[in-house]
């Protein structure tokens, strides 16, 4: 590092940053676009696998600056039909000294504070952004649901209660999550299905690298106010 001597300008200061040592760094050029969720024929079966034939067939929705591309690696797929809208959740593990880095998986209830663990979570609004429903799954198989009044910025009321399901798997190397949303439960609720809007975050407590990624940021309030969201397109 250096200083310059930034003479005959109202600013005689220069900003700068540096990286040292071997690593990667991932920007991105593209503005936000709609996440396409395309149809599926048959419903995945949700019990923490992602084998189902539609889960083949989707294409990775991308997380904020490719931000899943880092250690530890995460994946997202989408897809809905006349009933549900499905995820699907993939997390490798870091690697240290050549071993994966355990998973933080201490919670199993429902109503848990998952984010004490390692978690995936959902935040679904739609165009006039009035409520929007948090769902949120922990990798020890441990659930929360709450509903927030998007115009008032305050967290979500984590005592809503909704039906929706999902399951867990943990290996050494990677978790996985699936959940699966009926359209009945977003409808309930005044949702609209046909111009909803999305964000997810992957919460990170076990291993090295970001303690969170999103589809979007959802603004300094944070997550449990999330006031960004990307538009879902039918495919």
């Amino acid at each position: 590092t250096g200083t310059v001597d930034a003479t005959g300008t109202g600013r005689p200061w220069v900003y700068s940053s540096g990286l040292r040592g071997e690593g990667k760094v991932y920007v991105d050029l593209m503005p936000s676009r709609p996440v396409v969720v395309s149809i599926c024929a048959t419903p995945p079966a949700i019990d923490g696998k992602l084998d189902d034939a539609c889960w083949q067939e989707a294409q990775p929705v991308p997380f904020q600056n490719n931000s899943h591309l880092a250690e530890p690696q995460t994946t997202l797929l989408i897809r809905r039909d006349g009933q549900a809208i499905y995820f699907g959740y993939r997390r490798k593990a870091a690697i240290r000294d050549g071993e994966p880095i355990p998973f933080k998986a201490t919670l199993a209830d429902d109503d848990a504070e998952v984010w004490r663990d390692d978690d995936f979570e959902i935040f679904l609004t739609d165009s006039k952004r009035q409520v929007g429903l948090q769902f949120a799954v922990g990798c020890g198989g441990g659930r929360f649901e709450g509903l927030n009044a998007i115009p008032k910025r305050d967290w979500s009321d984590l005592k809503w209660k909704a039906p929706w399901t999902h399951a867990v798997s943990k290996g050494a190397d990677e978790w996985i999550a699936e959940v699966a949303i009926p359209i009945a439960t977003l409808t309930a609720e005044k949702l609209d299905p046909a111009n909803l809007q999305l964000n997810v975050m992957s919460y990170n407590v076990s291993n090295p690298g970001r303690r969170s990624i999103f589809i979007t940021d959802p603004s300094p309030l944070g997550f449990g106010r999330c006031q960004n969201f990307i538009p879902i397109a039918e495919k």
